[in-house]
C-alpha cells in the first residue's frame, strides 16, 4: 500500500477512535492497525530519506 493511503487510512481510524463510537474491542483492534500502519509509514519515509540522501550526494559530487 501506498504512503497516502496509509495516511487515509490512519486518519479514518483516528476519527472512529475519537468519537466513541466503537466498542473497546474494536477500539483496541483499529489501534493495532494503526500502529501497524504508521510503523509502515515511518519505515517508507526512512526509505525516501535514504534515496534523498544519495540524490543529495550525487549532487553535492
Amino acid at each position: 500500500m501506498n504512503f497516502e493511503k496509509n495516511v487515509e487510512k490512519i486518519e479514518e481510524i483516528l476519527k472512529k477512535l475519537e468519537d466513541g463510537s466503537v466498542s473497546l474491542e474494536e477500539s483496541l483492534k483499529l489501534f493495532e492497525d494503526g500502529v501497524k500502519l504508521t510503523k509502515e509509514c515511518l519505515d517508507r519515509l526512512d526509505e525516501y530519506k535514504g534515496k534523498f540522501e544519495v540524490i543529495k550526494n550525487k549532487i553535492g559530487e
